[in-house]
């Protein structure tokens, strides 16, 4: 304890003594603890000022020269890294130079790309001014064809009417030939009857025996005349004509020429 007290008494003892450096007296001078000479506050203010256990600044810059590197070294090694930042300024430099002529390239390359941009953009302009136009042709004409469409479509509704009336008008005439046709086919059946009763009433034999072979081909032509269905009913007074010349003539004379 006393050895204690002595080192604090005496390190009081020599705090109250001037500064070695200025020979200024204060109560704030204190004692270094590296040199062990009494210091005031303005030359032990860069280490712990406020604090009564410090060291001077001859001490402080001792200590830090001590433990710093080799100036030369130092400076060797900041001029290498100025030579390195040199080059790299260079380099950086170059690289600049190149990107500012392909910057200059691109800017040109954009300037001739917007305008062929803006040419395009005009002649789409142009073709969407032209297929507008071609839109409002086509809308217009399909609007009119649609109006023909639909006359049209009217005009074949009455057409269609109009046929559908004809289409009665030739059922009600098919059946008015159809009656027609069995009446005219009658009318045929019983002509074709008449004519085979005529036939059998005034046969050719009966002519061919009153008339010689050259006046038979003549006579029956003429026979064929008289006996056509529109003189059918006179074949009787015909037949009863015929015999009664018949009669009359002499055995072997021709009826026509009079020639034996």
């Amino acid at each position: 304890m006393s050895s204690r007290r002595s080192e604090s008494e005496d390190i009081q003892l020599k705090s109250k003594l001037p500064c070695i450096r200025c020979n200024k007296s204060a109560k704030t001078n204190v004692y270094c603890t590296q040199c062990h000479m009494t210091i005031c506050i303005s030359h032990s203010s860069q280490m712990s000022p406020g604090n009564q256990e410090r060291i001077c600044d001859e001490c402080l810059e001792d200590f830090l020269s001590s433990q710093l590197p080799d100036t030369q070294t130092i400076i060797n090694k900041i001029h290498n890294e100025i030579q390195e930042a040199a080059t790299t300024r260079e380099n950086n430099t170059k690289d600049l130079c190149k990107i500012s002529s392909q910057v200059l390239n691109t800017r040109d390359q954009c300037m001739s790309k917007q305008e062929l941009l803006h040419n395009e953009d005009i002649l789409l302009e142009e073709n969407l001014k032209r297929n507008k136009n071609i839109i409002k042709t086509t809308e217009e004409s399909i609007e009119k064809k649609g109006k023909e469409v639909e006359k049209i479509r009217e005009e074949i509704e009455f057409f269609k009417e109009k046929i559908s009336g004809l289409d009665q008008e030739i059922e009600k005439s098919s059946k008015e030939m159809k009656e027609l046709m069995h009446e005219r086919n009658n009318v045929l059946s019983e002509l074709n009857e008449l004519r085979e009763f005529v036939k059998m009433q005034v046969p050719v034999r009966l002519v061919k025996r009153i008339v010689c072979s050259m006046c038979y081909p003549k006579v029956l032509v003429e026979y064929h005349k008289i006996f056509k269905p529109e003189n059918a009913t006179n074949g009787t007074e015909i037949r009863s004509s015929s015999l009664s010349h018949e009669t009359s003539k002499t055995k072997g004379a021709c009826s026509s020429c009079q020639v034996f």
